[in-house]
């Protein structure tokens, strides 16, 4: 038995060693990340072990504020996963059905949109276009609605893939008639306060001005093109700046992006989603499973929420992007080994692309060497 004992006090001193080296190539790139230009967080948890936490640059470059765990920042199509959420929430209460039809909630469609289903709508395969206009346009539901059933389909339903915020604008409408709330209130009072998310959402939340990331963009004059010089940033304000600006309805936006969100409540959600909160394990399971490919040359897969891949190693995970008016947000979900990454940045010009990429795998790699010990 003396051999078997060796070869495990061996193997435990590997994983050490092995985790030591993950430890200094974190330190390594953390260094070289504060070093660049790079203004946003990286967090990573592994089950309640909080595995990698930084901060980095300004939030606000003219008041010189400081990213941290409270900022607010636009998450873009991330969005979408609550809305999601909410739709398999009303099908749990047996108030709707994912096979139901749009021709079942909406009078004097074309023909050909009739049968579209809300799973057509949840998988981008229903044939709408991206977009029904620009996303912070003032218009209201019913003017969106005629736009979107007056345009013509991309493809027949479900034969093709074409991410759409168009379908999670109608989604969010069959959300409110089917709960009689305003979608947002629904989505608030059933997914987010229920998963613990307090400072996530549109317009339900006071938010402090000072707590609000400002958006940026590197857009070069004519005499920084001619010499490839770096541009200086520009401020585009930030995420609430069109609510400030005018008070309206603008259903292009609805469901689809723009929900403001913070780190904390990222990992909240993180939560719910090992812990199967908020929705029956049923729900979690269709939400992660292969729905739809994109027909690309990757062929990515689609869940609800969702897009599918695979690592360096064939480790599969799930992963979804955000991103507005110079803001974007990442999230990965490795739920082989119980990993959740999230990434957020108010300067997408400046995201250092290279260096994120061989810090998440480093935290994989860290994440596999400590289950090992």
């Amino acid at each position: 038995m003396n051999w078997l004992y060796s070869f495990a006090i061996t193997v435990l001193f590997c994983a050490e060693s092995l985790a030591i080296s993950a430890d200094q190539t974190l330190h390594r790139l953390n260094r070289d990340i504060a070093a660049s230009t790079f203004s946003g967080v990286v967090y990573a948890v592994n089950g309640d072990e909080i595995v990698f936490n930084a901060s980095y640059g300004l939030a606000n470059t003219e008041t010189k504020t400081a990213f941290n765990a409270q900022t607010v920042l636009d998450i873009g199509s991330i969005t979408k996963q609550f809305t999601v959420a909410a739709v398999l929430k009303l099908a749990e209460q047996n108030k709707l059905s994912l096979k139901d039809s749009l021709a079942k909630y909406f009078v004097n469609i074309p023909i050909e949109m009739q049968t579209i289903t809300l799973h057509q709508l949840m998988t981008h395969s229903a044939g709408f276009d991206y977009n029904a206009g620009p996303v912070y346009e003032l218009i209201n539901k019913h003017d969106f609605r005629k736009r979107v059933f007056n345009t013509p389909l991309l493809f027949k339903p479900g034969s093709q893939y074409a991410h759409s915020n168009v379908g999670f604008g109608l989604l969010t409408q069959v959300i409110e008639k089917v709960s009689g709330q305003g979608y947002e209130q629904f989505i608030h009072s059933n997914i987010l306060l229920p998963a613990g998310l307090k400072e996530t959402g549109y317009r339900l939340i006071s938010r402090e001005e000072t707590d609000l990331a400002v958006h940026y963009e590197n857009k070069p004059n004519l005499f920084e093109r001619i010499f490839s010089m770096t541009p200086k940033r520009d401020a585009i304000g930030h995420s609430l700046v069109h609510f400030y600006e005018s008070l309206g309805q603008r259903w292009n936006i609805e469901g689809s992006t723009g929900y403001l969100s913070t780190v904390q409540d990222m990992s909240a959600w993180y939560q719910a989603i090992r812990d199967k909160k908020v929705l029956t394990e049923q729900s979690w399971d269709l939400i992660f499973t292969e729905h739809v490919g994109n027909g690309s040359v990757t062929n990515t897969q689609h869940g609800y929420g969702w897009s599918m891949g695979e690592t360096k190693e064939g480790r599969s995970y799930f992963y979804h992007q955000g991103r507005y008016r110079g803001a974007l947000s990442k999230i990965n979900y490795y739920p082989d080994i119980d990993l959740f990454v999230f990434i957020m940045t108010n300067c997408r010009d400046d995201y250092p692309y290279e260096m994120i990429e061989k810090l998440t795998y480093t935290i994989q790699k860290k994440t596999l060497q400590l289950s090992a010990l």
